[in-house]
């Protein structure tokens, strides 16, 4: 029985390892690897309420060292609002 039980736990061991996913971390350079358009939901909650509203972040170069242009969109459609 013991035998049983160590062959168990080896093999569950092993089909942990097996399958293990590793991801390797690229250093990033700040702003320039993060240029481009963002979308996604912005989600509400006022104690209670919920509310959800499309968003979209843009963050874009300029021709001056160190400026950059940045838009933050809310809403869609008739609803959106650029800032």
């Amino acid at each position: 029985m013991q035998k049983l039980i160590y062959f168990t736990l080896f093999i569950a061991l092993s089909s942990c390892t097996t399958n293990k996913v590793i991801i390797e971390d690229k250093p990033k350079n700040f702003p320039q690897d993060y240029f481009g358009a963002y979308y996604g939901k912005l989600k509400i909650d006022n104690g209670g309420s919920q509310q959800e509203i499309d968003m979209e972040f843009h963050l874009q170069a300029t021709d001056s060292a160190g400026k950059y242009a940045y838009t933050i969109v809310y809403g869609s459609g008739e609803n959106r609002q650029e800032r």
